[in-house]
């Protein structure tokens, strides 16, 4: 991978700790990258969850993406966490990739939190 290609990941990575910063209030950050270890994630901050980010351009990202969910399924299971990918192609919004299970598990933890708010509106 090429030093561009390696600055422009990296740029990416800092986006999304940026937006989950701003969005949770967290200490949200790029996660420590040493040449092929994977002692962290991509972005540190998401207690629970194993965050890996891929960008490219959109000829190539869908390759890009099942690499990156292995990354992220072997990273969650040696942290203990569940693995989470945030991908984006030049010029397109940010995507996350959950497994179907996580997913309804924020679901339903999104449905609790709201539930005391519609029993008062009955």
């Amino acid at each position: 991978m090429g030093k561009s290609s390696r600055r422009k990941g990296g740029d990416y990575e800092r986006e999304v700790a940026r937006a989950v910063h701003d969005a949770l209030g967290t200490e949200a950050r790029r996660g420590y990258q040493r040449k092929g270890g994977d002692e962290e994630p991509d972005v540190v901050g998401l207690p629970g969850w194993w965050p890996e980010c891929k960008y490219g351009q959109r000829a190539t990202i869908s390759a890009q993406l099942e690499a990156g969910w292995e990354q992220a399924t072997e990273g969650a299971a040696k942290g203990g966490a569940k693995p989470v990918l945030f991908f984006r192609a030049q010029r397109r919004e940010t995507r996350v990739v959950l497994r179907l299970e996580d997913y309804l598990e924020l679901l339903e933890g999104a449905g609790r939190a709201i539930e005391p708010e519609r029993d008062g509106e009955r």
